[in-house]
Protein backbone atom coordinates (compact mmCIF):
# COMPACT_ATOMS: atom_id res chain seq x y z
CA UNK A 1 0.00 0.00 0.00
CA UNK A 2 2.55 2.42 0.67
CA UNK A 3 5.19 3.66 -1.98
CA UNK A 4 8.23 5.66 -0.80
CA UNK A 5 6.91 6.50 3.07
CA UNK A 6 3.72 8.10 1.60
CA UNK A 7 -0.01 6.79 1.46
CA UNK A 8 -2.46 8.22 -1.61
CA UNK A 9 -5.40 9.05 -0.17
CA UNK A 10 -8.72 9.56 -2.23
CA UNK A 11 -11.83 11.19 -0.66
CA UNK A 12 -15.58 10.45 -1.79
CA UNK A 13 -17.64 12.95 -0.18
CA UNK A 14 -17.69 16.69 -0.16
CA UNK A 15 -19.81 17.70 2.42
CA UNK A 16 -19.58 17.75 6.31
CA UNK A 17 -17.75 14.88 7.15
CA UNK A 18 -15.47 15.00 4.11
CA UNK A 19 -14.55 18.68 4.37
CA UNK A 20 -13.54 17.58 8.14
CA UNK A 21 -11.20 14.71 7.11
CA UNK A 22 -10.29 17.02 3.91
CA UNK A 23 -8.59 19.54 6.45
CA UNK A 24 -7.60 16.74 9.15
CA UNK A 25 -5.35 15.08 6.69
CA UNK A 26 -4.11 17.78 4.50
CA UNK A 27 -0.88 18.54 5.75
CA UNK A 28 -0.84 14.73 7.74
CA UNK A 29 2.54 13.08 7.27
CA UNK A 30 2.63 10.18 5.38
CA UNK A 31 -0.40 11.01 3.98
CA UNK A 32 -0.75 12.35 0.33
CA UNK A 33 -4.45 13.43 -0.61
CA UNK A 34 -5.13 12.63 -4.32
CA UNK A 35 -8.12 14.29 -4.77
CA UNK A 36 -12.20 15.12 -3.59
CA UNK A 37 -14.78 13.32 -5.43
CA UNK A 38 -17.99 16.08 -4.81
CA UNK A 39 -20.49 14.43 -7.17
CA UNK A 40 -23.22 16.64 -5.65
CA UNK A 41 -20.86 20.10 -5.97
CA UNK A 42 -21.10 20.78 -2.58
CA UNK A 43 -17.44 21.16 -1.42
CA UNK A 44 -16.47 24.69 0.38
CA UNK A 45 -12.72 23.74 0.14
CA UNK A 46 -12.78 23.89 -3.54
CA UNK A 47 -10.42 26.66 -3.41
CA UNK A 48 -7.92 25.58 -0.39
CA UNK A 49 -7.53 22.00 -3.03
CA UNK A 50 -6.85 24.46 -6.35
CA UNK A 51 -4.18 26.32 -4.10
CA UNK A 52 -2.47 22.70 -3.21
CA UNK A 53 -3.08 21.49 -6.48
CA UNK A 54 -5.58 18.62 -4.93
CA UNK A 55 -8.03 18.00 -7.91
CA UNK A 56 -11.75 17.72 -6.89
CA UNK A 57 -13.36 15.26 -9.37
CA UNK A 58 -17.28 14.85 -10.17
CA UNK A 59 -16.58 11.41 -11.89
CA UNK A 60 -15.38 8.42 -9.90
CA UNK A 61 -13.43 6.49 -12.60
CA UNK A 62 -11.50 9.24 -13.76
CA UNK A 63 -10.79 9.95 -10.09
CA UNK A 64 -9.30 6.31 -9.52
CA UNK A 65 -6.85 6.75 -11.97
CA UNK A 66 -4.77 8.64 -9.47
CA UNK A 67 -4.18 4.94 -8.29
CA UNK A 68 -5.22 5.74 -4.01
CA UNK A 69 -4.01 2.86 -1.76
CA UNK A 70 -6.42 4.47 0.11
CA UNK A 71 -10.40 5.41 -0.39
CA UNK A 72 -12.71 6.72 2.35
CA UNK A 73 -16.10 6.34 0.90
CA UNK A 74 -19.15 8.65 2.93
CA UNK A 75 -22.70 8.27 2.76
CA UNK A 76 -22.97 11.78 1.97
CA UNK A 77 -21.88 11.24 -1.57
CA UNK A 78 -24.39 9.11 -2.46
CA UNK A 79 -21.89 6.35 -4.06
CA UNK A 80 -22.01 2.87 -2.61
CA UNK A 81 -18.98 1.38 -1.68
CA UNK A 82 -19.67 -1.65 -4.49
CA UNK A 83 -19.63 1.42 -7.31
CA UNK A 84 -16.34 2.07 -5.48
CA UNK A 85 -15.26 -1.72 -5.73
CA UNK A 86 -15.72 -1.99 -9.33
CA UNK A 87 -13.41 0.92 -10.56
CA UNK A 88 -10.70 1.42 -7.51
CA UNK A 89 -7.64 -0.17 -8.77
CA UNK A 90 -7.06 -3.65 -6.90
CA UNK A 91 -5.01 -2.62 -4.37
CA UNK A 92 -6.89 0.24 -2.86
CA UNK A 93 -8.66 -0.34 0.59
CA UNK A 94 -12.23 0.74 1.06
CA UNK A 95 -12.99 2.96 4.38
CA UNK A 96 -16.36 3.26 4.68
CA UNK A 97 -18.27 5.81 7.29
CA UNK A 98 -17.80 4.14 10.49
CA UNK A 99 -13.80 3.48 10.27
CA UNK A 100 -13.49 7.45 8.85
CA UNK A 101 -14.47 8.37 12.51
CA UNK A 102 -11.91 5.83 13.82
CA UNK A 103 -9.25 7.54 11.44
CA UNK A 104 -10.31 11.07 12.37
CA UNK A 105 -9.97 9.76 16.17
CA UNK A 106 -6.53 8.21 15.82
CA UNK A 107 -5.10 11.45 14.25
CA UNK A 108 -6.23 13.41 16.76
CA UNK A 109 -5.25 11.27 19.25
CA UNK A 110 -1.60 10.90 17.54
CA UNK A 111 -1.51 15.31 17.67
CA UNK A 112 -2.26 15.08 21.19
CA UNK A 113 0.75 12.58 22.17
CA UNK A 114 2.64 14.56 19.66
CA UNK A 115 1.71 18.06 21.85
CA UNK A 116 2.56 16.09 25.19
CA UNK A 117 5.85 14.81 23.69
CA UNK A 118 6.69 18.40 22.58
CA UNK A 119 5.73 19.90 25.93
CA UNK A 120 7.47 17.28 28.48
CA UNK A 121 10.74 18.35 27.17
CA UNK A 122 10.34 22.10 27.75
CA UNK A 123 8.83 21.52 31.25
CA UNK A 124 12.11 18.83 32.37
CA UNK A 125 14.23 22.03 30.52
CA UNK A 126 12.10 24.27 33.22
CA UNK A 127 12.21 22.12 36.15
CA UNK A 128 16.10 21.27 36.06
CA UNK A 129 18.66 23.46 38.05
CA UNK A 130 20.77 25.49 35.90
CA UNK A 131 24.52 25.23 36.56
CA UNK A 132 24.14 28.41 38.47
CA UNK A 133 21.96 27.34 40.70
CA UNK A 134 23.33 23.80 41.49
CA UNK A 135 26.92 25.36 41.97
CA UNK A 136 28.41 25.54 45.38
CA UNK A 137 30.75 28.71 46.36
CA UNK A 138 34.31 27.68 47.16
CA UNK A 139 36.13 29.69 50.30
CA UNK A 140 36.73 32.81 49.48
CA UNK A 141 36.73 34.29 45.66
CA UNK A 142 37.50 31.15 43.79
CA UNK A 143 35.89 30.19 40.95
CA UNK A 144 32.36 28.76 40.88
CA UNK A 145 32.06 25.38 39.26
CA UNK A 146 28.75 23.48 38.43
CA UNK A 147 27.90 20.35 40.88
CA UNK A 148 27.20 17.63 38.85
CA UNK A 149 24.07 15.73 39.56
CA UNK A 150 22.41 13.12 38.36
CA UNK A 151 19.08 13.74 36.00
CA UNK A 152 16.67 10.88 36.52
CA UNK A 153 14.71 9.97 33.87
CA UNK A 154 12.51 7.50 35.25
CA UNK A 155 9.07 8.80 34.30
CA UNK A 156 10.35 8.42 30.96
CA UNK A 157 11.33 4.45 30.73
CA UNK A 158 10.51 2.47 27.95
CA UNK A 159 7.67 -0.46 28.30
CA UNK A 160 5.02 -0.71 30.92
CA UNK A 161 6.20 -1.16 34.51
CA UNK A 162 3.16 0.72 36.60
CA UNK A 163 -0.45 -1.16 35.94
CA UNK A 164 -3.62 0.26 37.17
CA UNK A 165 -6.81 -2.39 37.64
CA UNK A 166 -10.19 -0.73 37.61
CA UNK A 167 -12.70 -3.62 38.50
CA UNK A 168 -15.52 -3.93 40.89
CA UNK A 169 -14.81 -7.51 41.60
CA UNK A 170 -12.72 -7.71 44.24
CA UNK A 171 -11.95 -12.10 43.51
CA UNK A 172 -11.37 -11.10 39.91
CA UNK A 173 -9.44 -8.27 40.62
CA UNK A 174 -7.03 -10.39 43.29
CA UNK A 175 -6.59 -12.64 40.08
CA UNK A 176 -5.49 -10.08 38.24
CA UNK A 177 -3.11 -8.47 41.05
CA UNK A 178 -1.52 -11.73 41.33
CA UNK A 179 -0.87 -12.85 37.28
CA UNK A 180 0.30 -9.54 36.83
CA UNK A 181 2.94 -8.99 39.73
CA UNK A 182 3.51 -12.76 38.89
CA UNK A 183 5.38 -10.95 35.92
CA UNK A 184 7.30 -8.40 37.53
CA UNK A 185 4.68 -5.56 37.04
CA UNK A 186 3.72 -3.35 39.72
CA UNK A 187 0.31 -3.08 40.01
CA UNK A 188 -2.19 -0.79 42.33
CA UNK A 189 -6.00 -1.88 42.02
CA UNK A 190 -9.35 0.20 42.59
CA UNK A 191 -13.08 -1.32 42.56
CA UNK A 192 -14.89 2.13 41.99
CA UNK A 193 -14.40 4.06 38.93
CA UNK A 194 -13.90 7.67 40.84
CA UNK A 195 -11.24 5.74 43.30
CA UNK A 196 -9.47 4.79 40.24
CA UNK A 197 -9.55 7.86 38.36
CA UNK A 198 -7.93 9.26 41.30
CA UNK A 199 -5.16 6.96 41.20
CA UNK A 200 -4.57 7.40 37.68
CA UNK A 201 -4.56 10.95 37.73
CA UNK A 202 -2.38 11.16 41.01
CA UNK A 203 0.31 8.47 39.79
CA UNK A 204 1.00 8.29 36.32
CA UNK A 205 0.31 4.67 35.27
CA UNK A 206 2.11 3.08 31.98
CA UNK A 207 -1.58 1.17 31.60
CA UNK A 208 -4.74 1.11 32.92
CA UNK A 209 -7.22 -2.27 32.44
CA UNK A 210 -10.55 -1.31 33.02
CA UNK A 211 -13.72 -2.91 33.05
CA UNK A 212 -16.60 -1.75 31.87
CA UNK A 213 -18.88 -2.07 34.53
CA UNK A 214 -18.14 0.78 37.08
CA UNK A 215 -20.80 1.47 39.54
CA UNK A 216 -20.28 5.30 40.42
CA UNK A 217 -18.56 6.78 37.43
CA UNK A 218 -19.93 5.77 33.61
CA UNK A 219 -16.95 4.21 31.76
CA UNK A 220 -17.42 6.42 29.26
CA UNK A 221 -16.82 9.36 31.24
CA UNK A 222 -13.85 7.91 33.42
CA UNK A 223 -12.60 6.90 29.50
CA UNK A 224 -13.32 10.64 28.59
CA UNK A 225 -11.49 12.11 31.77
CA UNK A 226 -8.68 10.04 31.06
CA UNK A 227 -7.82 11.14 27.55
CA UNK A 228 -9.23 15.17 28.03
CA UNK A 229 -6.05 14.84 30.74
CA UNK A 230 -2.88 15.95 28.83
CA UNK A 231 -0.94 13.73 31.51
CA UNK A 232 -2.72 10.72 30.95
CA UNK A 233 -3.84 11.03 27.35
CA UNK A 234 -1.52 8.80 25.98
CA UNK A 235 -1.55 6.21 28.61
CA UNK A 236 -2.96 3.14 26.84
CA UNK A 237 -6.38 1.72 28.17
CA UNK A 238 -7.68 -2.15 27.95
CA UNK A 239 -11.20 -2.73 28.40
CA UNK A 240 -11.92 -6.06 30.50
CA UNK A 241 -15.16 -7.25 30.84
CA UNK A 242 -17.87 -9.67 31.28
CA UNK A 243 -20.15 -7.32 29.77
CA UNK A 244 -21.97 -7.81 26.05
CA UNK A 245 -20.92 -4.65 23.81
CA UNK A 246 -23.02 -3.64 21.53
CA UNK A 247 -22.17 -2.29 18.37
CA UNK A 248 -22.87 1.53 19.10
CA UNK A 249 -20.44 1.42 21.98
CA UNK A 250 -17.56 -0.26 20.08
CA UNK A 251 -17.40 2.58 17.78
CA UNK A 252 -17.98 4.91 21.17
CA UNK A 253 -14.82 3.21 22.34
CA UNK A 254 -12.63 4.04 19.29
CA UNK A 255 -9.61 5.85 19.71
CA UNK A 256 -10.23 5.68 22.95
CA UNK A 257 -8.53 1.94 23.75
CA UNK A 258 -6.18 -0.25 22.58
CA UNK A 259 -7.89 -3.49 22.96
CA UNK A 260 -11.33 -4.66 23.98
CA UNK A 261 -11.26 -8.38 25.78
CA UNK A 262 -14.24 -10.44 27.18
CA UNK A 263 -13.56 -12.21 30.34
CA UNK A 264 -15.26 -15.31 29.34
CA UNK A 265 -12.31 -15.36 26.35
CA UNK A 266 -9.03 -14.71 27.46
CA UNK A 267 -6.42 -16.57 29.07
CA UNK A 268 -3.29 -15.31 31.42
CA UNK A 269 -0.93 -16.01 29.00
CA UNK A 270 -2.90 -14.35 25.97
CA UNK A 271 -3.19 -11.12 28.27
CA UNK A 272 0.49 -11.04 28.78
CA UNK A 273 0.93 -11.33 25.30
CA UNK A 274 -1.12 -7.90 24.52
CA UNK A 275 0.98 -6.37 26.68
CA UNK A 276 3.93 -7.09 26.06
CA UNK A 277 2.88 -5.97 22.24
CA UNK A 278 1.54 -2.49 23.56
CA UNK A 279 5.18 -2.38 24.95
CA UNK A 280 6.40 -1.85 21.23
CA UNK A 281 7.13 1.72 20.45
CA UNK A 282 4.80 4.33 18.89
CA UNK A 283 4.03 4.69 16.54
CA UNK A 284 4.33 0.94 15.24
CA UNK A 285 1.60 0.34 16.89
CA UNK A 286 -0.71 3.10 16.74
CA UNK A 287 -3.48 4.31 13.89
CA UNK A 288 -5.49 2.92 11.46
CA UNK A 289 -2.81 1.55 9.32
CA UNK A 290 0.35 -0.88 11.03
CA UNK A 291 3.51 1.28 9.68
CA UNK A 292 5.63 -1.62 8.78
CA UNK A 293 3.11 -3.88 6.32
CA UNK A 294 0.59 -1.03 5.60
CA UNK A 295 -1.92 -3.20 6.27
CA UNK A 296 -4.81 -2.21 9.06
CA UNK A 297 -4.39 -2.34 12.25
CA UNK A 298 -5.72 -5.02 14.85
CA UNK A 299 -7.90 -2.54 16.44
CA UNK A 300 -9.77 -2.15 13.10
CA UNK A 301 -10.56 -6.31 13.27
CA UNK A 302 -12.24 -5.55 16.29
CA UNK A 303 -14.23 -2.87 14.65
CA UNK A 304 -14.67 -4.93 11.18
CA UNK A 305 -15.46 -8.12 12.78
CA UNK A 306 -17.97 -7.10 14.60
CA UNK A 307 -19.63 -5.42 11.71
CA UNK A 308 -19.48 -8.47 9.57
CA UNK A 309 -21.05 -10.30 12.58
CA UNK A 310 -23.44 -7.89 12.56
CA UNK A 311 -24.16 -8.67 8.94
CA UNK A 312 -24.06 -12.43 8.84
CA UNK A 313 -26.64 -13.02 11.95
CA UNK A 314 -28.90 -9.87 10.04
CA UNK A 315 -28.93 -11.20 6.60
CA UNK A 316 -27.60 -14.71 6.97
CA UNK A 317 -24.34 -13.32 4.97
CA UNK A 318 -21.35 -15.76 5.11
CA UNK A 319 -17.64 -15.05 5.70
CA UNK A 320 -14.57 -16.51 7.51
CA UNK A 321 -11.95 -15.24 9.77
CA UNK A 322 -8.21 -16.51 9.03
CA UNK A 323 -5.19 -15.67 11.35
CA UNK A 324 -1.83 -16.92 10.58
CA UNK A 325 1.38 -16.68 13.36
CA UNK A 326 5.02 -16.89 11.93
CA UNK A 327 6.47 -19.60 13.73
CA UNK A 328 9.69 -19.36 15.99
CA UNK A 329 9.69 -15.27 14.71
CA UNK A 330 11.72 -14.18 17.56
CA UNK A 331 13.96 -16.35 17.07
CA UNK A 332 14.69 -15.50 13.51
CA UNK A 333 14.71 -11.66 14.32
CA UNK A 334 17.73 -12.87 16.85
CA UNK A 335 19.56 -14.47 14.04
CA UNK A 336 18.66 -12.55 11.16
CA UNK A 337 17.88 -9.25 12.60
CA UNK A 338 15.11 -6.67 12.56
CA UNK A 339 15.66 -5.18 9.04
CA UNK A 340 15.22 -8.95 7.70
CA UNK A 341 12.05 -9.23 10.26
CA UNK A 342 10.71 -6.15 8.58
CA UNK A 343 11.25 -6.98 5.32
CA UNK A 344 9.51 -10.91 5.71
CA UNK A 345 6.57 -9.17 7.51
CA UNK A 346 6.11 -6.34 4.02
CA UNK A 347 6.69 -9.42 1.68
CA UNK A 348 4.10 -11.24 3.84
CA UNK A 349 1.44 -8.06 3.31
CA UNK A 350 2.15 -7.50 -0.24
CA UNK A 351 1.70 -11.13 -0.73
CA UNK A 352 -1.53 -10.83 0.97
CA UNK A 353 -2.63 -7.63 -1.01
CA UNK A 354 -1.54 -9.70 -4.19
CA UNK A 355 -3.70 -12.88 -3.51
CA UNK A 356 -6.77 -11.86 -1.86
CA UNK A 357 -9.66 -9.55 -3.39
CA UNK A 358 -10.05 -6.18 -2.57
CA UNK A 359 -13.03 -6.69 -0.62
CA UNK A 360 -11.22 -8.78 2.23
CA UNK A 361 -9.94 -6.67 4.96
CA UNK A 362 -6.09 -7.25 5.71
CA UNK A 363 -5.07 -6.72 9.08
CA UNK A 364 -1.65 -6.99 10.59
CA UNK A 365 -2.88 -8.33 14.40
CA UNK A 366 0.52 -8.64 15.74
CA UNK A 367 4.34 -8.60 16.28
CA UNK A 368 4.05 -12.11 14.31
CA UNK A 369 0.64 -12.39 13.26
CA UNK A 370 -1.69 -11.50 10.29
CA UNK A 371 -5.49 -11.67 10.36
CA UNK A 372 -7.68 -11.90 7.25
CA UNK A 373 -12.00 -11.43 7.30
CA UNK A 374 -12.93 -13.25 3.98
CA UNK A 375 -16.54 -11.56 2.86
CA UNK A 376 -18.99 -13.68 1.61
CA UNK A 377 -16.61 -16.80 1.36
CA UNK A 378 -17.48 -19.91 1.60
CA UNK A 379 -15.30 -22.32 3.86
CA UNK A 380 -14.00 -24.22 0.92
CA UNK A 381 -12.75 -20.54 -0.30
CA UNK A 382 -10.94 -20.31 3.29
CA UNK A 383 -9.13 -23.10 3.10
CA UNK A 384 -7.87 -22.06 -0.86
CA UNK A 385 -6.36 -18.37 0.84
CA UNK A 386 -5.06 -20.99 3.79
CA UNK A 387 -3.23 -23.04 1.65
CA UNK A 388 -1.56 -20.28 -0.33
CA UNK A 389 -0.76 -18.60 3.07
CA UNK A 390 1.15 -21.67 3.97
CA UNK A 391 2.88 -22.49 0.77
CA UNK A 392 4.22 -19.02 0.68
CA UNK A 393 5.79 -18.76 4.29
CA UNK A 394 7.50 -22.09 3.91
CA UNK A 395 8.41 -21.71 0.48
CA UNK A 396 9.65 -18.03 -0.14
CA UNK A 397 12.98 -17.20 0.36
CA UNK A 398 12.71 -14.73 2.75
CA UNK A 399 15.84 -12.28 3.25
CA UNK A 400 17.77 -13.44 6.46
CA UNK A 401 17.16 -16.94 5.67
CA UNK A 402 20.86 -17.58 4.78
CA UNK A 403 22.07 -17.24 8.43
CA UNK A 404 19.69 -19.89 9.75
CA UNK A 405 21.08 -23.25 9.83
CA UNK A 406 21.10 -25.18 6.76
CA UNK A 407 17.91 -26.44 5.55
CA UNK A 408 15.47 -24.37 8.18
CA UNK A 409 12.62 -22.32 6.72
CA UNK A 410 9.87 -19.98 8.06
CA UNK A 411 6.55 -21.89 8.84
CA UNK A 412 3.05 -20.40 9.62
CA UNK A 413 0.53 -22.12 12.09
CA UNK A 414 -3.02 -21.16 10.69
CA UNK A 415 -6.24 -20.73 11.87
CA UNK A 416 -9.58 -20.52 9.96
CA UNK A 417 -12.95 -19.88 11.40
CA UNK A 418 -16.08 -20.22 9.66
CA UNK A 419 -18.81 -17.82 10.76
CA UNK A 420 -21.33 -20.55 10.39
CA UNK A 421 -19.29 -22.96 12.53
CA UNK A 422 -19.24 -20.94 15.57
CA UNK A 423 -22.51 -18.38 15.14
CA UNK A 424 -23.91 -16.98 17.14
CA UNK A 425 -20.86 -15.28 18.70
CA UNK A 426 -18.97 -12.29 19.68
CA UNK A 427 -15.99 -11.09 18.09
CA UNK A 428 -13.74 -11.74 21.35
CA UNK A 429 -14.57 -15.17 21.14
CA UNK A 430 -13.78 -15.93 17.43
CA UNK A 431 -10.28 -14.22 18.31
CA UNK A 432 -9.66 -15.75 21.48
CA UNK A 433 -10.52 -19.39 19.42
CA UNK A 434 -8.57 -18.51 16.38
CA UNK A 435 -5.65 -17.82 19.22
CA UNK A 436 -6.46 -21.25 20.26
CA UNK A 437 -6.16 -22.46 17.21
CA UNK A 438 -2.99 -21.22 16.16
CA UNK A 439 -1.38 -22.02 20.23
CA UNK A 440 -2.51 -26.21 19.25
CA UNK A 441 -0.78 -25.75 15.91
CA UNK A 442 2.59 -24.92 16.91
CA UNK A 443 2.60 -27.42 19.86
CA UNK A 444 2.20 -29.82 17.05
CA UNK A 445 5.43 -27.96 15.67
CA UNK A 446 4.05 -25.73 13.34
CA UNK A 447 3.93 -25.61 9.86
CA UNK A 448 -0.22 -26.42 9.57
CA UNK A 449 -3.39 -25.21 9.42
CA UNK A 450 -6.02 -25.98 11.70
CA UNK A 451 -9.92 -25.19 11.32
CA UNK A 452 -12.82 -24.98 13.85
CA UNK A 453 -15.10 -27.66 14.16
CA UNK A 454 -12.55 -30.28 12.93
CA UNK A 455 -10.27 -32.25 14.40
CA UNK A 456 -8.05 -32.35 11.10
CA UNK A 457 -9.66 -29.68 8.47
CA UNK A 458 -10.21 -31.75 5.15
CA UNK A 459 -8.11 -31.13 1.86
CA UNK A 460 -5.79 -28.23 3.74
CA UNK A 461 -2.80 -30.30 4.48
CA UNK A 462 0.81 -28.67 2.89
CA UNK A 463 1.10 -29.19 -0.81
CA UNK A 464 1.02 -27.36 -3.78
CA UNK A 465 -1.93 -25.12 -4.57
CA UNK A 466 -3.42 -26.13 -7.77
CA UNK A 467 -6.44 -24.15 -7.33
Amino acid sequence: MKQNGTTKVMIVGAGELGTELFNTILDEPGVVLVGVVDPNDEFPGSDPAAARNIPVFTDLAEAMRTTPDLVFCLPESGVSAAEIMSVKPSHAEIVEHQATWFFLQMIHRCRLRTIREIRTPEKEAADTPTAASTSEPSAGETPVFPVTKEITTGQRRKGIHNILCIDPDPEFLRGLEDTLTGEGYNVICAQSGKDGLDKALADKRDLVILDMVVSDLGYFELLSTLKGDLDTTDVPIIILTGKEVSMGERLGLVGQIELLLHKDYFTREGLLKQIRYLEKPYPMRLGLLDVQSGLFDRSYLQIRLAQEIRRADRHQIIFSMLMAGIDHFNDFLRIGGEDNGDVCIKSIADFLRETTRGSDILVRYGTDEFAILLTDATEEDSFIVARRLLAFIANYQFAGLEQLEAGEKLSASIAVIHYDRISPCIPERMIFEAERLIGEAREEGGGIIKAYGYDHAPGIDMGSDDD
